[in-house]
């Protein structure tokens, strides 16, 4: 007899999978399985487990008898019993997931469906169904047709992926039949593929809370203009897969008034198909969250400067289009190592609102003169960030030819002094540093500390401070060839030392100082010496703090 605990983690067969999912052995987790399946009053707990996710129809179809040995042909003859009919849904009232992207036999889906559908029609398959992932260029003609008819027509989650001129006659369909629901709460729905826009008209007065698709093809106002037409659209992405951008002529189109409704948006490709949209986008006022991608290919020299005004004018526009932003992410498309314009972060500052800055790219460009004065972070108007997220890996100088990185500005601890000045009202800092100190660096961090400085202050009345409370520090391994590693242990002790000093004198309201030995994105892999430096260095780290703390 269980208790009341258990009773509620057993009856919630989410839950018990979750459970299942965290054991480390696979052979594990079949082995609890294969108990509960022997287990009087777990049975069906481990039944709703086993048929929760379904990854193809084929352990269904093997249930109805009369689908052994049958062709395309045939279907008119074949006719399904109760019995298989009962078996078969008997399992389906199980299956909350259906995950269809890998199929071997794609014919399997169209004789299932079509056979369930000539057994009893409006039958529905799944009536617990929760979300639906397809791969279309994997059926037959009209197999998704045959699959939207017995499904549920409020599902929370559909993915439609593979859709290409061949088969988006079915995915229109399937659209206008689920989109005629009226769902209480909007859907998430995901379109991948080559697709004409006018596919997406067949979503007009639909109830759609998440939209992600590849762009269509199509002007960005056409497309703008028909997705206005979905109704309680919050959050939409959009995705180029190719650098080309139609520039076909839209101007008699509609307004999008989707635009003072949509609050998350998430922009992917080249910097022109980005400024595509976000022209088109103007009057945005609730959006609160932005996230811009943009694919950086290697450009010859004429082609990077007109890439750089991109860069800039798209996020001027957003900064115009969406007043209200309140987190901003600026990334670059994996696998792309072509430079983004540092200086277009001068447009943030034209968000009052803003309080969460994501930037997480590959190669920042920088002008010849903040190159020589290495000052990469004089931006005004960043007073009202509370979180900073920085990830850049290399530096370039926008004006060098042939392309080089500017090893010399890999960021370091003289530029948390800087970020300081600049974000006067930051909580929480996650930033990529080049360690460990070469001895210039280290020079200028002791420069900082005037002898006793640290005394003085904690018997001094303390000047106002900076309130940043946590520092995550993601160790750039810089390179050794001009300077080697410090290997001794005091050497590296005596690094700490300063660092923490330097730290309290930044920062002295820090709560909580980490650092990571590893590259969050997988793009530089630390060196061993580096693991071992930065273990000391957060322990003096530590070690100082609670010294100050007992003064």
């Amino acid at each position: 007899m269980y208790s009341s605990a258990q009773s509620q983690v057993f009856a919630c067969a989410e839950l018990v999978e979750m459970i299942l999912e965290a054991l480390p052995s696979p052979s594990r987790r079949k082995n609890i399985l294969a108990v509960a399946l022997s287990t009087k009053g777990l049975h069906y707990i481990a039944i709703a487990v086993l048929w929760r996710t379904l990854p193809k129809i084929s352990p269904l179809s093997a249930l109805i008898s009369s689908l052994e040995n049958l062709d395309r042909s045939s279907f008119s003859t074949v006719v399904v019993a109760s019995r298989d009919a009962s078996a078969v849904g008997k399992y389906c009232r199980y299956v909350r997931h259906l995950d269809l992207k890998e199929l071997e036999e794609p014919f399997m889906v169209s004789k299932f469906m079509i056979l369930l559908y000539q057994y009893r029609q409006n039958y529905i398959a799944f009536p617990i169904l929760r979300t639906l992932s397809v791969c279309v260029d994997k059926l037959i003609p009209g197999a998704l047709t045959m699959l939207g008819l017995s499904l549920s027509r409020s599902l929370p989650k559909v993915t439609l992926s593979g859709i290409d001129r061949n088969n988006q006659s079915d995915v229109v369909k399937y659209l206008a039949r689920h989109s005629s629901y009226p769902q209480a709460k909007g859907c998430s729905l995901t379109l991948k593929g080559m697709f004409i826009v006018d596919v997406l008209r067949a979503l007009k007065g639909a109830y759609v809370e998440t939209l992600t698709m590849d762009a269509p093809i199509g002007a960005p106002q056409a497309v703008l203009g028909v997705v206005s037409e979905i109704h309680g659209l919050r959050n939409m992405s959009i995705i180029h897969r190719n650098e080309s951008v139609d520039t076909s002529d839209a101007s008699s189109l509609p307004s999008a008034p989707f635009r003072n409704s949509i609050h998350r948006l998430a922009i992917a490709g080249h910097a022109a198909q980005i400024f595509a949209y976000l022209e088109n986008m103007a009057g945005m006022e609730m959006l609160s969250s932005l996230c811009l991608q943009f694919a950086l290919p290697m450009r010859d020299q004429h082609e990077k400067v007109a890439e750089f005004s991109l860069q800039e004018r798209c996020i001027l526009s957003a900064a115009n289009s969406a007043p209200s932003v309140e987190s901003l992410e600026i990334s670059d498309d994996d696998g792309t190592i072509g430079p983004f314009e540092w200086n277009a972060l001068t447009h943030v500052s034209k968000w009052k609102s803003l309080k969460h800055l994501d930037v997480n790219i590959y190669r920042a460009a920088l002008g010849a003169r903040t190159a020589r004065t290495r000052r990469p972070w004089h931006f005004k108007g960043w007073e009202s960030l509370e979180t900073l997220r920085v990830h850049v890996y290399h530096w370039s100088v926008r004006v060098a030819r042939p392309f080089k990185d500017f090893l010399a500005l890999q960021l370091s601890p003289l530029d948390l002094r800087g970020i300081a000045d600049c974000c006067p009202r930051l909580r929480s800092l996650r930033i990529t540093l080049a360690l460990p100190l070469t001895v210039p660096v280290l020079a200028a961090m002791k420069q900082a500390l005037p002898a006793g400085v640290v005394q003085r202050r904690t018997r001094q009345k303390p000047a106002p401070a900076h309130g940043l409370q946590e520092l995550t520090i993601w160790v750039f391994t810089r390179t050794y060839e001009d300077e080697p590693v410090p290997l001794d242990a005091q050497v590296r002790e005596g690094h700490g030392a300063v660092f923490a000093q330097y730290l309290g004198l930044a920062f002295p309201q820090l709560e909580d100082v980490r650092f990571v030995a590893t590259d969050p994105e997988g793009r530089n892999e630390p060196h061993p010496h580096s693991l071992q430096w930065c273990e000391a260095l957060e322990g003096m780290v530590v070690e100082y703090r609670q010294h100050q703390a007992n003064k």
